[in-house]
């Protein structure tokens, strides 16, 4: 009997302990900020050779905190905000070809820039975690998710101890942690909400060790780890045991001067890393990759034809 091909979006075994990793053989990031405009960028980086491709340019606004999350078949940009204000529209790229699809849905509540990157259950259901509401004005506690067979949002019964924006997702198979972020009154927090997929439960429990908002963040079965933010140098790395409730330092990122900020952050079965993003000090494109076995990062940054000494930054990307 011929053997079936795996489809693209096949889940490897090693899904169970790398929830965050997509499965796919690439990294996308898709419209942000290079500092003169918002874009409409649309590129991917290959986790064989850590080369970048462009790809035809988003077709709807340039805009900046579209919330980013994945599913077995595409990567996933929803909502955002224009320089004409907040866009509702999602925008779904195929994870083989990096081709573009619009899909429209009727969100509950308006909000973007939302816990990033989004959380995924078992690759179904994708979580929207807070935000902020431009026709509120408010920081927003709201949960929902958007199931990714039919494209439609369902609010959650639960909702995070107060608003936040731009905060730093850590999961796993049981539940997500949304981390730090901007409060009302635009201040940095270090709460650290988990919510228990099973249960659609909100507990508050141990903070990170410092305020950050904008941080990046990737995530094993076993722990998340919180890299830099605005304004957080590289020396300021948290680590986050899932099991035991714990914060520890955890390794320096690569660059020794500057803040890293509005990455996109991927994993696969060998490592996590930020790519894309913003360092205030060297003119590159941002990859750091932090491999699993030895928790050692490698600086693979590189230069770009991008404007702005390739910064692009508020990326959706996964």
């Amino acid at each position: 009997m011929p053997s079936i091909p795996l489809p693209n979006w096949y889940i490897a075994p090693y899904h169970s302990k790398f929830p965050q990793a997509t499965g796919f053989n690439k990294g996308f990031i898709a419209f942000g900020d290079n500092f003169a405009s918002y874009t409409t960028t649309n590129r991917s980086l290959s986790f064989a050779t850590y080369t970048e491709t462009t790809h035809t340019a988003m077709s709807t606004a340039a805009r900046i905190h579209a919330m980013p999350c994945a599913s077995p078949s595409h990567l996933y940009h929803m909502a955002g905000y224009a320089a004409s204000g907040y866009v509702s529209t999602v925008n779904k790229l195929t994870s083989n070809t990096s081709t573009e699809s619009t899909v429209t849905i009727s969100w509950s509540t308006t909000r973007r820039g939302g816990s990033h990157p989004g959380a995924h259950l078992n690759r179904n259901r994708m979580y929207f975690f807070g935000g902020y509401s431009d026709s509120l004005s408010q920081y927003m506690a709201t949960i929902s998710f958007v199931t990714q067979n039919t494209d439609t949002e369902t609010s959650s019964g639960a909702a995070l101890g107060a608003g936040r924006h731009l905060s730093t997702t850590l999961f796993n198979t049981v539940q997500a942690h949304i981390v730090a972020g901007y409060a009302s009154g635009g201040g940095t927090t270090n709460t650290n909400y988990k919510y228990t997929y099973a249960t659609d439960a909100i507990t508050t429990v141990t903070g990170d060790t410092i305020n950050t908002g904008i941080a990046c963040g990737f995530s094993s079965n076993v722990a998340g780890y919180r890299v830099q933010g605005y304004n957080i140098q590289h020396t300021q790395n948290t680590k986050y045991t899932f099991s035991s409730d714990t914060w520890a330092t955890a390794t320096n990122s690569p660059e020794t001067n500057g803040m890293a900020f509005g990455c996109a952050q991927y994993v696969n079965q060998y490592e996590g890393a930020l790519w894309c993003g913003y360092n205030s000090v060297f003119a590159k494109r941002l990859l750091y990759r932090l491999a699993w076995a030895n928790e050692t990062y490698t600086n693979s940054s590189y230069t770009t034809g991008d404007p702005n000494n390739g910064f692009l930054f508020y990326v959706g990307g996964y």
